[in-house]
């Protein structure tokens, strides 16, 4: 029997998803309720994320997870191939790779795994380093090496811009939200948060510069 829905505070994509507290659990409980009502019991991570701004990482510092968050909302557990503790390791998300490719195939990406298994990049992030170790750690192929569509000042010119829009450095899941480029694609290329900063910041410094000289010509 589907639960008995409550009208949710409107998530609005200005909400800061990480470390904001404009809005409590309910309040996310309840955003979860009406898209259900929307999108039936199918209703994804991928999907809730885009309706809501609300990030993974969130999801699973406040809840536990994707599917843990379901059930707080009223909804039957699906069947996943998640691992019932909530304690991660690399070994238990090479476990859970290896059961996810059995269903999808060994050419799934990243955020399709994140989807199935109810974790974040940022938890393959920290106990696999990236996501093609945790493949090769599971017995996958490499992903073959695509050309590079943009350059490393569009990426920095993007940042920049998101940096002057919301007035701060923005978290994973605003890159995802409100980025041309998704964080796992900053990720891909500079391998953690701090030496994205760090060379973030070596970049105003050279355009700063350059605007200065501009100016004095």
């Amino acid at each position: 029997m589907a639960p008995k829905l409550k009208k949710p505070r409107k998530l609005q994509p200005r909400d800061v998803p990480h470390g904001n507290t404009k809005y409590t659990d309910d309040d996310v409980i309840a955003a979860v309720q009406r898209l259900a009502a929307e999108h039936g019991d199918e209703l994804t991570l991928h999907t809730f994320r885009r309706a809501t701004g609300i990030g993974t990482t969130t999801i699973q510092t406040r809840f536990g997870g994707w599917l843990a968050l379901r059930e707080r909302a009223g909804f039957a557990r699906r069947k996943s191939y998640l691992v019932k503790a909530r304690v991660h390791s690399a070994s238990s998300l090479v476990a859970q790779l290896q059961e996810v490719v059995k269903k999808t195939g060994p050419h799934l990406n990243l955020m399709e795994f994140c989807e199935h298994a109810g974790v974040s990049s940022t938890t393959i992030q920290r106990y696999c380093g990236t996501w093609n170790k945790l493949r090769l750690a599971a017995g996958l192929p490499p992903r073959p090496k695509r050309q590079r569509l943009y350059s490393e000042l569009d990426l920095l010119f993007e940042l920049h811009r998101l940096v002057q829009h919301l007035g701060e450095f923005p978290t994973s899941e605003q890159l995802d939200r409100h980025g041309r480029f998704c964080y796992a694609t900053y990720h891909a290329r500079y391998g953690s948060t701090q030496k994205l900063r760090k060379r973030y910041q070596e970049f105003v410094t050279r355009l700063n510069r350059a605007i200065a000289n501009t100016a004095t010509r």
